[in-house]
């Protein structure tokens, strides 16, 4: 992307609200500093009640804590606020630590294997996630 295209996605997110079958991208920005860290993504897919999402944190600001934080706080957003009945996440097979975070909330083992996909020109895997609305209030609200 060139800088000119990152200014005008950034833009165009700026006014974006949680629609349905929309992706829509929020930053992930420090209280103390208001550096962006990183962002996340959510999409709600209405016809079965679920939604879909992505984190990505900076590598300079990795293992401090701030995807799990986020994580928690779309979690809990999407179940109650929103009433999903399901969250979903895929992540690169390969990607060990994001595997750790969605095991460690509560997502379990991956619900399936996506072979022979393409990000960045590569080819690669990743595993879905999934975590319904009672696994979450299970976990989270005693």
């Amino acid at each position: 992307m060139t800088k000119e295209q990152a200014a005008n996605f950034i833009q165009a997110q700026e006014t974006k609200i949680l629609a349905a079958d929309e992706w829509v991208q929020y930053g992930i920005e420090l209280r103390q500093t208001s550096q962006i860290v990183g962002d996340c993504a959510l999409r709600l897919q209405p016809l079965d009640n679920t939604a879909e999402i992505g984190i990505t944190i900076s590598h300079l600001a990795q293992k401090k804590g701030y995807a799990k934080e986020t994580l928690l706080l779309l979690l809990n957003f999407l179940f109650i606020t929103k009433n999903v009945a399901a969250v979903v996440e895929h992540t690169d097979v390969e990607n060990i630590a994001s595997i750790a975070l969605l095991q460690s909330v509560g997502f379990g083992q991956p619900k399936k294997r996506i072979d022979n996909l393409y990000f960045k020109g590569q080819q690669c895997s990743e595993f879905q996630f999934a975590m319904t609305k009672q696994e979450w209030l299970a976990k989270y609200q005693c």
